[in-house]
């Protein structure tokens, strides 16, 4: 798989900019597409979370990562924050704004 200068696949890209269409197109060519990670250790699941793709994560969570979600729930990035680590601090900013 070709990835670009921070590690980013195509599947990365659709998932950062929401295309629920186009994950689906990919994961039916490649499912083995969830398992790359960025530069910066990020899962598809860290992307949608820092991007605020609500609907994305859901998707990926309900209908396409199957048995391998618990992985990379677990899976930290590069700094071994975890999705839920990411999802708490963006509360938190939140609500301090």
């Amino acid at each position: 798989m070709k990835k670009d200068r921070d590690g980013k696949i195509v599947l990365h890209s659709a998932v950062v900019t929401g295309k629920i269409s186009v994950i689906d197109l990919l994961f039916d060519h490649c499912p083995d597409a969830a398992k790359e990670v960025t530069i910066h250790q990020e899962s598809v699941l860290h992307l949608a979370v820092k991007h605020h793709q609500q609907e994305v994560l859901e998707f990926l969570i309900d209908q396409k990562l199957g048995l391998s979600v618990q992985d990379l729930l677990n899976r930290g990035d590069r700094e071994g924050n975890t999705i839920m680590h990411l999802a708490t601090a963006k509360k938190q900013l939140q609500e301090m704004c």
